[in-house]
């Protein structure tokens, strides 16, 4: 199955993020507030720019263009909860996969499914991290209060991510397209990888 070749090709890559320091700081709740927020900015330009190739590729199906899909707003809600208005500069790491989903959207179009993939998989680690960035930022794990990336739909999450891993296995594509959804599924998933790796958990020791 489609669903089950790409968790196999991002299980070593998936590995690296969970070992990270930013990943650690945010499950063990000792983030720093401005990393944390550095970090946000960082997702929100990624989401954004995902989410504007997706609505670009006019063969790719409407269904991974769906409002549930779209995490961009809640992220852009929790930077002005949490008192980031001012945006930062986009690392190159994140510049690179922003150019690369432009281009899919024209040449690759189904390397966005595999995109979407990775960012509906993280939704699920998201379930851990609400209450540990809630004691983190002295904030309640509740909407509104910074936390939307991490909480919105956490109540049916599980059953979501079941829902979108059945979409995938049952798009019933040719050779070249499943590769294109496995190759952009290891390109977005590398690239967060470099992003966790490299971002700092505490602002004060860069």
């Amino acid at each position: 199955m489609l669903a089950d070749r790409i968790r196999a090709e991002l299980s070593a890559i998936h590995a690296v993020i969970d070992l990270s320091p930013m990943a650690g700081a945010m499950v063990s709740g000792q983030i720093d507030r401005e990393a944390y927020g550095l970090m946000l900015w960082s997702m929100v330009e990624l989401h954004t720019a995902f989410e504007d190739a997706a609505d670009g590729a006019a063969t790719l199906p409407d269904v991974f263009r769906a409002e549930g899909f779209r995490r961009a707003a809640d992220i852009r809600r929790d930077l002005t909860a949490l008192g980031f208005t001012q945006p930062e500069p986009v690392n190159g790491t994140v510049m690179e996969l922003m150019e690369r989903f432009a281009e899919w959207a024209s040449s690759t179009p189904w390397k966005l499914a595999g995109a979407l993939y990775v960012f509906e998989g993280s939704r699920m680690g998201s379930m851990v991290m609400a209450k540990s960035l809630a004691r983190a930022f002295g904030v309640a794990p509740t909407a509104g209060t910074g936390l939307d990336y991490h909480l919105a739909g956490v109540a049916t999450r599980p059953q979501q991510w079941m829902a979108f891993r059945s979409l995938v296995n049952g798009l019933h594509l040719d050779a070249a397209a499943e590769a294109d959804v496995v190759a952009g599924a290891v390109d977005t998933m590398t690239a967060m990888a470099d992003v966790y790796e490299h971002a700092p958990t505490r602002l004060a020791t860069c």
